[in-house]
């Protein structure tokens, strides 16, 4: 599952050490790059193509699984801007921890919850941990 293997470098890893560093313009772009990924996810999820990434979104509404994806990704651009939540943090800071003061960092691991609670239920992992990087072998190994 390529979808899932980029979501969690863009999403769970690349955002905070962009945020980090103070390269926003890299955030976004990490933000933008799991946003898509996680709704191409939950398409997978509900069996079905994910369309071309203007209807994407919209499209999570009409879906029977994962659906509140949507809802919880709009939330992403109505929190304040994050920058104060990672002033004076260092690149080695938060190195095995999140930076729970960046509200955008809760909402990719509230994602993630909802994406490994779905594969949990369809049988396709087993693991509990929200790091989605962690459920590609077992993934694998389900061919």
């Amino acid at each position: 599952m390529q979808a899932l293997a980029k979501a969690a470098q863009a999403g769970q890893y690349n955002y905070a050490r962009a945020m980090k560093r103070g390269e926003r313009i890299a955030a976004e772009l990490s933000l933008a790059e799991f946003i898509q990924e996680s709704m191409k996810i939950v398409y997978l999820l509900n069996r079905k193509y994910a369309p071309f990434y203007k209807w994407m979104h919209r499209g999570l509404r009409e879906l029977a699984v994962c659906s509140e994806v949507g809802d919880m990704l709009n939330l992403l651009y109505q929190i304040p801007d994050p920058a104060q939540a990672w002033e004076g943090v260092q690149a080695e800071d938060y190195l095995y921890h999140l930076n729970t003061n960046d509200g955008r960092v809760l909402v990719i691991e509230a994602v993630c919850s909802v994406i490994v609670q779905e594969l949990n239920a369809q049988g396709l992992s087993a693991l509990q941990d929200n790091f989605l990087q962690n459920h590609l072998q077992t993934l694998l190994e389900k061919g």
